[in-house]
């Protein structure tokens, strides 16, 4: 089920890979690039020939990072009092009371904003203080009745204090308003399985994976669970599945073992279940270089900067850009490896209209992770943004190296040469190869249009067909079916 627009929630554990998201509309046969940025992991979508038109009904990926909700407002905003600046020589009882004195102060500032309490349950969660964690999540449920990481957080409090009746209706109904939430299904499942109804929990699983086939932890799960039930057959397929995804997760390579042992395979067996102790001992931990005393408080870093930067993600939704770009920052310097901070960065200063800043920051980010296409192709947009030509096609050339069985990687490239006037047949090339490799609506106009412009109207006319089949009642797209003839006109005019 789709999200509703303006829901924003964190992420639950991994990201399959997310589905296309729908950009803008601009009309005219030469527009400027769309671009959708997304808080926490940033997901860019080149959609730029699409203007005041409805979301495409596209399924939302498993644990995708919320596009950032706006609400109204006020003229004066309120006068924000941020007192937090991290320095190392914080202590753990510095961090944690900032954690709440944030979350309090959110909740006192902005008391209709359902995310303050999730927020406030979230930390009071984290420092073990279950009631007032109960209470905030219950607050946020009387903001908005089916907030589904509410329900989440409260179903997790009466897990955790025995009472699966209680978080069984609580979990299927945050599933009901938001059935991409993997931890959700993973713990749903996991309760079935305690309550020796574990052929309903391979029911539950078996749908989600069908949906999001890229989820390897509820595969993992699911494949641990029809090992349970002695179908090894089943178990198999999906444990080598979870290998193909996560070639270091050893309890992948433990169950895939288990399995073929049973099945009297033993020297197969023996092989996986060799690599799941290897895999296991090389599994990273505390670092040798640090106490226990040090390792707990970079623990205590990482946890407050996920709390900070969740309070600066509130302050962006409600249009308090200056406050939430401190917040970020200070979760930045709080945990410098963390990306989503520096996506959170990212996006700040695109709707700050800075652009220089937003690719210094970007390129900062990429030069740590350079084999991410996300990141590049983040970079690659922001420089078509700043028209960085030159720049931007160097990036969306590496993002079509790093990725080359993704629509978007030929997209990118596709529709900067539609924009910069390179009309080729390289540029007619790409957004074929888009359209093979995802036949939207949008990846036809993109073709049809280079056809146009490069004079091959009979190819454009049939791709601009294509589009309007799959989305006959899309106005623009017609508009620019019905403009061909006279593009075609005045092009041939010209050649007499």
């Amino acid at each position: 089920m789709r999200k509703r627009r303006g829901q924003q929630r964190p992420p639950q554990g991994e990201t399959p890979e997310p589905a296309p998201a729908a950009g803008r509309q601009r009309r005219g046969w030469r527009t400027a690039i769309g671009v959708l940025v997304v808080a926490v992991a940033i997901a860019v979508i080149v959609d730029s020939f699409r203007a005041d038109a409805p979301d495409d009904p596209q399924p939302v990926a498993p644990d995708e990072a919320p596009a950032v909700a706006r609400v109204v407002v006020p003229d004066e905003p309120p006068p924000l009092t941020i007192d937090f600046e991290y320095s190392p020589s914080q202590t753990h009882e510095d961090l944690t009371a900032a954690m709440v004195r944030i979350a309090d102060r959110l909740a006192a500032t902005f008391p209709d904003d359902p995310l303050v309490y999730d927020l406030q349950g979230r930390v009071y969660a984290y420092l073990g203080k279950s009631a007032e964690a109960a209470r905030a999540w219950q607050r946020c449920l009387e903001v908005e009745p089916d907030r589904p990481d509410a329900c989440s957080g409260l179903a997790k409090l009466a897990i955790k204090s025995g009472d699966d009746a209680a978080a069984e209706p609580l979990l299927r109904k945050a599933l009901a308003v938001d059935d991409s939430l993997s931890e959700t299904v993973q713990q749903l499942a996991e309760l079935l399985t305690r309550g020796n109804r574990a052929e309903e929990a391979v029911e539950v699983l078996a749908r989600y994976v069908q949906r999001y086939p890229t989820a390897a932890e509820c595969l993992l799960t699911l494949a641990q669970t029809e090992l349970q039930l002695g179908n090894l057959d089943a178990a198999q397929q999906h444990f080598e599945a979870v290998v193909a995804l996560r070639p270091t997760m050893h309890e992948a390579f433990l169950g895939l073992g288990t399995v073929l042992t049973r099945q009297g395979r033993r020297e197969e067996g023996r092989k996986h279940l060799e690599t799941a102790r290897t895999l296991r001992a090389e599994k990273p931990g505390r670092p040798a270089d640090l106490s226990a005393a040090e390792f707990d408080m970079l623990q205590t870093r990482v946890s407050c900067a996920s709390s900070v930067l969740y309070a600066a993600q509130v302050y962006q939704r409600h249009g308090q850009l200056p406050a939430a770009e401190h917040l970020a920052r200070q979760a930045m310097a709080m945990d410098p490896k963390s990306l989503p901070s520096r996506l959170l960065l990212i996006t700040l200063y695109g709707e700050m209209q800075d652009v220089p800043r937003a690719i210094q920051v970007c390129e900062d980010t990429v030069a740590a992770d350079p084999e991410n296409p996300d990141l590049v192709w983040e970079l690659g947009v922001l420089n078509f943004q700043a028209g960085r030509f030159e720049a931007a096609e160097s990036a969306l050339r590496k993002v079509l190296h790093l990725a080359p069985d993704q629509a978007r990687s030929y997209e990118g490239l596709a529709e900067l040469f539609l924009q910069s006037g390179r009309w080729d047949d390289e540029a007619v090339r790409l957004a074929r190869e888009a359209v093979r490799l995802n036949p939207a609506a949008r990846n036809y106009v993109l073709l049809g249009r280079l056809c146009a412009m490069s004079g091959d109207f009979d190819a454009a006319r049939l791709a601009l067909d294509e589009a309007l089949e799959r989305e006959p009642d899309n106005g623009f797209y017609r508009q620019l079916r019905e403009e061909l003839p006279a593009l075609e006109r005045g092009r041939r005019a010209k050649q007499k």
